[in-house]
C-alpha cells in the first residue's frame, strides 16, 4: 500500500513540474492540412451593412476607405444600361444607413475600369485602368487625385510604347515617402511576355523608381506589402516551364531591389494575392503569412491556400481549405497584433440551385489552428472587391452583389455588369443572350466585427 501511494505522488510531482513540456506537445505545428470546410452558414452579425446603388445606373464598387468617423468612402463606376459601357467615376461617402452623405461623379474614360483607392495625407490616389492610344487599343493605367471630398485635382497616365499596363493595385510606401503602383506588362506583339512592374512616384506624382521583373519567363505581380523594416514582400504568379503557373513571392528593398524570390508550385495552377508579416519568431527573424488559392490535379474545385513561411522564404506550414461545390479563392490575409490569423475568400458556386457565391472569413491561430469560420451573403450572389482595416479592429470590406429585381425597379435602382476581381487570365466582356434577363448588381460595403479576445494558450510554449 505504501508503495502504491508513493507510485501517485511521483506522477502528481511529475506532471506539476512539467507542464511546458507537455503543452508543446499540443502546440505543435501540423506541416500541410486539407480542411474540407463546413457548408456555408450565413447571419453573422455586422457592425453595419449597406446597399449602395444609383438611380437610372447600372453600378460596380471596386475599393474603399475607412473614415475616421466610422464611414466608408467608395471607388466606383456606373455603366449604361444598353452595352455596359462605363459612364461615369463616382466617389461616394456611405454612412452605415447605405446613404451617400458626399458625391462626386466625372465622365468616365473609355472602358475605364476602377481598381484601387488609397489616402495619402488629405487627398485620396485612385487607380484605374482604360483604352487609349490609336484606336483605343492600347491597354493605359490612369492615376488621379481627390481631395476628401472626392473632388478631381489631377491625373497622370501610365504607358509604354511597346507593352500594354493593366493596374493590379496600389499601396502606400513603407517609408511614407509615397506610393507604389502595381502594373502587369503584356507586349502588344507577343501576349506571351508578361511580367510584373513596380512604379514608385512622391504623394505628388513625380517618379522616384521603376522596376520591371523579367526573369525569362511570364509573371504577374498581383499585390504588395510594406513590412515594418522598409522592405516588401511582393507576391503573384509565374509560369513553369511545363506551363502551370506557380505561387511566386520576392522579398524587395526599399527601392524595389530583390533579396530573394521562390516560387511554389502546388496542383495544376497555384497564385498568391496578398501577404502579411507573421507574428512567429524564427531563426531570421518574423516571417510572413501568404494567401491565394490552388487548383488540384483532380478536377475538383480550387482551394484556398494559406502557407506561412520563414524569413528567407522557406515554408513552415500550409494549408488548403477546400468545397465540394465552391472554389475557394484566399483574397487577403490579415495578421492580427495577437498572432491570430484572419483568411478572407471569395467562394464561387461550381453547384447548380441552392448555391450562391459568397465572401467566407476563416480565423487561424499563428500556427494555422482553426479557430472559427464566417459566411457574409447578400441578395443571390456575393463578391468582394476590396479589403480594408477599421480604426477599431473592424474588418470593411466592399463588395458586388446580385439583388432581385422588383426591389430595384421599386427603389429607382438598376442592374450592373459586375467585373468585380481582376482574372487569373483575360476572360473577356461579359455578355447575357436577348432572352435570358440580366442580373442586377448593387455595391454593397459591410463592416464585420473586430475580433474578441483572445489568449492562445500556446503563447507561452513557442519554441
Amino acid at each position: 500500500m505504501n508503495f502504491f501511494y508513493k507510485a501517485i505522488f511521483v506522477l502528481v510531482v511529475f506532471f506539476a513540474l512539467s507542464p511546458v513540456e507537455l503543452r508543446a506537445q499540443t502546440c505543435g505545428t501540423e506541416y500541410e492540412v486539407i480542411v474540407t470546410l463546413n457548408p456555408p452558414i450565413f447571419g453573422f452579425p455586422t457592425v453595419w451593412d449597406a446597399k449602395y446603388n444609383l438611380k437610372d445606373r447600372m453600378m460596380q464598387t471596386a475599393s474603399g476607405v475607412a473614415m475616421e468617423g466610422g464611414t466608408v468612402f467608395t471607388y466606383g463606376r456606373t455603366l449604361s444600361l444598353d452595352h455596359f459601357q462605363p459612364q461615369e467615376i463616382v466617389f461616394s461617402e456611405i454612412n452605415r444607413r447605405g446613404r451617400a452623405l458626399k458625391e462626386e461623379k466625372y465622365p468616365a474614360k473609355d472602358g475605364e475600369d476602377p481598381v484601387k483607392m488609397i489616402r495619402s495625407g488629405k487627398e485620396f490616389i485612385a487607380i484605374s485602368n482604360l483604352r487609349g492610344g490609336a484606336g483605343k487599343k492600347e491597354k493605359q493605367a490612369r492615376l488621379s487625385w481627390h481631395d476628401l471630398n472626392g473632388k478631381y485635382k489631377r491625373e497622370k497616365l501610365l504607358q509604354d510604347k511597346v507593352f500594354d499596363y493593366e493596374a493590379m493595385g496600389l499601396v502606400q510606401s513603407g517609408d511614407s515617402s509615397g506610393f507604389i503602383v502595381i502594373i502587369r506588362g503584356i507586349n502588344r506583339h507577343d501576349e506571351t511576355d508578361q511580367n510584373g512592374i513596380l512604379i514608385k512616384f512622391t504623394p505628388g506624382g513625380e517618379l522616384l523608381w521603376k522596376r520591371s521583373y523579367r526573369p525569362g519567363i511570364p509573371n504577374v505581380l498581383h499585390n504588395l506589402v510594406p513590412i515594418k523594416d522598409g522592405n516588401y514582400i511582393a507576391v503573384g504568379r509565374i509560369r513553369l516551364d511545363d506551363g502551370r503557373m506557380a505561387g511566386w513571392a520576392m522579398k524587395l528593398g526599399f527601392d524595389g531591389a530583390i533579396h530573394w524570390q521562390r516560387i511554389y508550385p502546388r496542383g495544376s495552377f497555384s497564385v498568391f494575392h496578398h501577404a502579411a508579416l507573421s507574428a512567429l519568431q524564427t531563426g531570421e527573424g518574423k516571417g510572413f503569412i501568404l494567401s491565394g488559392n490552388s487548383k488540384p490535379y483532380d478536377g475538383n474545385p480550387e482551394a484556398a491556400w494559406v502557407m506561412a513561411i520563414d524569413a528567407l522564404g522557406e515554408p513552415l506550414w500550409q494549408r488548403y481549405y477546400r468545397r465540394p461545390d465552391y472554389g475557394l479563392q484566399g483574397q487577403w490575409i490579415v495578421s492580427e497584433p495577437d498572432g491570430r490569423l484572419v483568411v478572407i475568400m471569395n467562394a464561387k458556386a461550381v453547384s447548380g440551385e441552392g448555391h450562391h457565391d459568397h465572401v467566407r472569413m476563416l480565423t487561424l491561430t499563428q500556427r494555422g489552428v482553426q479557430l472559427a469560420d464566417e459566411a457574409y451573403y447578400e441578395g443571390r450572389q456575393t463578391r468582394a472587391t476590396d479589403y480594408v482595416a477599421g480604426w477599431n479592429g473592424e474588418r470593411i470590406l466592399t463588395a458586388v452583389i446580385e439583388d432581385d429585381r422588383g426591389e430595384d425597379e421599386e427603389n429607382g435602382t438598376v442592374p450592373i455588369h459586375v467585373v468585380g476581381l481582376l482574372p487569373e487570365e483575360d476572360t473577356g466582356t461579359e455578355t447575357f443572350p436577348a432572352e435570358q434577363e440580366k442580373p442586377i448588381y448593387k455595391g454593397w460595403v459591410f463592416v464585420a466585427t473586430a475580433l474578441d479576445p483572445y489568449d492562445d494558450p500556446c503563447h507561452a510554449y513557442q519554441k
